[in-house]
């Protein structure tokens, strides 16, 4: 009876490790066709979100992304590994890409978040050898973001109609380096602040969906000369059930 007991509690004890993954095969595809209404689900930068201006949530992704540990920086992640990492319970955060090599990432969300993506944005700091007032940063960082730029953004094949228009900024300066672990010895950059281009989307219904973004520099005629980033994102939505 003992050796039965002992037998019963090993598989109790292994059925506790083990981790249900979603069936997602089974999610509906994205039609692809330009039928998605995308318009519906951007959320215009004025409108705040989970009692936030995006001010808010442009700052926060900054330290967010700063707070990455060595080979999880979601900039660089050409997998999609990174996705979940450190994420927020009312916004997933989305990544763009530091160089122009195509980038395509998987990524499984929970159901009911907005999504947050940097479509094109910079931030300025402060340093020991120039240091800055909060004024200055915000400044200086609205003087490089107003540098022209092409962006194309599509969700499952809708076009995000004039993203040139979601602009947001820094409402209030930040730490940059708020987040990060104290043992990596980095110290504080306050004041640091954000200008650019990000796109707020409402939550996009359970199944699966295809979001891209390239961002080009214009020259002359040419309206996307050179690329600076080509990210493609396989989402999973999740239904609230999973």
């Amino acid at each position: 009876m003992q050796i039965l007991y002992a037998i019963a509690a090993v598989i109790a004890a292994a059925t506790a490790l083990v981790t249900v993954v979603p069936d997602t095969e089974s999610l509906p595809m994205p039609a692809m066709d330009g039928s998605f209404p995308v318009e519906r689900y951007v959320v215009p930068p004025s409108q705040p979100v989970a009692g936030h201006a995006q001010g808010f949530f442009a700052n926060d992704w900054w330290q967010w992304l700063m707070a990455a540990p060595a080979g999880q920086n979601p900039q660089d992640d050409s997998t999609g590994h990174a996705c979940a990492r450190d994420q927020r319970s009312d916004v997933w955060y989305l990544a763009g890409a530091v160089s122009a090599k195509p980038q395509r990432r998987t990524c499984t969300i929970p159901a009911g978040l907005h999504l947050f993506l940097p479509l094109s944005a910079v931030y300025d700091t402060t340093a020991a050898a120039r240091p800055m007032t909060c004024a200055q940063v915000r400044a200086s960082a609205a003087h490089v973001a107003a540098a022209p730029v092409t962006l194309r953004v599509t969700v499952d094949g809708s076009p995000v109609p004039a993203p040139e228009r979601l602009r947001v900024s820094s409402k209030e300066c930040f730490d940059l380096t708020a987040r990060v672990d104290p043992a990596r010895g980095v110290g504080s950059l306050y004041p640091t602040a954000t200008e650019g281009h990000f796109l707020m989307l409402r939550p996009l219904p359970p199944g699966r969906h295809l979001l891209t973004l390239k961002v080009g520099k214009p020259e002359g005629s040419k309206a996307m000369a050179k690329v600076t980033q080509d990210v493609t994102y396989d989402l999973t939505v999740l239904p609230p059930d999973r």
